[in-house]
């Protein structure tokens, strides 16, 4: 009995590798939709199935039997490891696709996902560089500086998982340290109380950013922050500042209006503050 059951085990076996090779990417993994529902992102590449299966989901026959698509992901990945990139991991797979699935033009929709992972990796080089970059000019840098000097506060109504809705705040503080860098505190929240918190000293790069000096050299956090006629923006494509963060919660594209800005209502408490000391400490410390 156990000897005619391994050889229905090989028997079936040698029919799968037969049906993988004849069908190649004509081929899908079993249920879909549930196991995008179950896993909210898709872990199976495809593999051996009957053709007449894939026909059934226009995602699946796109992505099993569409050699021209895979071609241009191809292209599209080699430019990518041609990015130069001090970290992060760009991995175009299949577990990127769950958007996907349902949409009517899935080929499209693939390409742009690559596409966009093209364009974060290109944002996370420019960021990267900006940290090596040499400083800025100090008459430039206390000009910008005039001009962002100052507290910010933007109150707004936040929402919950249950579309209950609570107040919120986020808060920014920019304060000189030295001719050309600042004393940075972030505080910016997201719904359902997530949120991230940020404390230390920006320097001010010949590319005009303004760039973090982060002392934890092991988990280094590049978060830049450009100065716009009406708004800041703040930039971390790679999600490196993520230490700083709640689960759902990320730096990257966070802004403060310049509207927002007021009078620091109480420079004393900043200055004593051992968050502020410490960090500027460090700081002039190590620029030296």
């Amino acid at each position: 009995m156990i000897q005619s059951r391994v050889l229905c085990f090989g028997v079936l076996v040698l029919m799968g590798l037969f049906q993988s090779s004849a069908y190649g990417r004509e081929a899908v993994f079993l249920d879909i939709a549930e196991t995008v529902q179950r896993n909210s992102y898709l872990y199976h590449e495809c593999f051996g199935m009957a053709p007449k299966e894939v026909a059934e989901t226009t995602f699946l026959k796109i992505w099993c039997t569409d050699d021209s698509l895979h071609k241009e992901i191809t292209k599209i990945e080699k430019q990518i490891r041609f990015i130069q990139m001090k970290q992060g991991s760009y991995v175009f797979g299949f577990h990127s696709l769950e958007s996907c699935v349902e949409v009517p033009d899935p080929r499209t929709c693939i390409v742009n996902v690559a596409q966009a992972l093209k364009a974060r990796a290109v944002r996370t080089s420019e960021s990267t560089k900006a940290v090596y970059a040499d400083k800025g000019e100090p008459g430039r840098a206390q000009k910008l500086l005039d001009e962002v000097i100052g507290e910010y506060r933007h109150e707004f109504q936040n929402t919950r998982l249950d579309d209950e809705t609570y107040q919120s705040e986020n808060s920014l503080i920019f304060y000189p340290v030295s001719e050309r860098a600042a004393y940075l505190s972030l505080k910016y929240e997201f719904p359902n109380g997530h949120q991230c918190r940020i404390d230390g000293v920006v320097e001010f790069k010949s590319d005009e950013r303004w760039i973090l000096h982060d002392t934890d050299e092991a988990n280094v956090c590049f978060l830049s922050a450009s100065f716009e006629p009406e708004r800041i923006v703040f930039s971390d494509p790679d999600d490196t500042c993520r230490k700083h963060c709640s689960a759902k919660a990320s730096l990257d594209g966070v802004e403060m209006l310049k509207i927002n800005r007021r009078e620091i209502e109480s420079s004393d408490r900043l200055l004593t503050s051992k968050t502020y000391q410490s960090k500027v400490r460090t700081y002039l410390h190590r620029s030296k």
